[in-house]
């Protein structure tokens, strides 16, 4: 039990760039790597992981979720190009 304290997951490791870089090795379409960049994306301190977990995912709701609730103004205008440029691509499932 001690072992899980020493060995977890990159993703939850205290260092934003290896967490950056964790996000990397997710993959969407695994349920449980999806929940994983989720939490990410909307739960993390650091702005560049959050936005490496939202660009992963690339979902216009997510982004749109963004753009509202972000902490960050860099993150909330980028989500707004984001949906802006979907929306124009028509990107958008109905």
């Amino acid at each position: 039990m001690i072992f899980k304290r020493f060995f977890k997951p990159k993703w939850q490791h205290n260092d934003a760039a290896v967490r950056q870089q964790a996000i990397a090795q997710l993959d969407q379409q695994n349920q449980e790597h999806k929940s994983i960049l989720h939490e990410l994306a909307f739960n993390d301190g650091a702005e560049a992981v959050r936005k490496a977990a939202l660009l992963k995912l690339n979902d216009f709701s997510l982004w749109w979720q963004a753009s509202k609730h972000d902490s960050a103004e860099r993150l909330q205008q980028l989500a707004e190009q984001t949906l802006i440029e979907q929306l124009l691509q028509n990107k958008v499932e109905a």
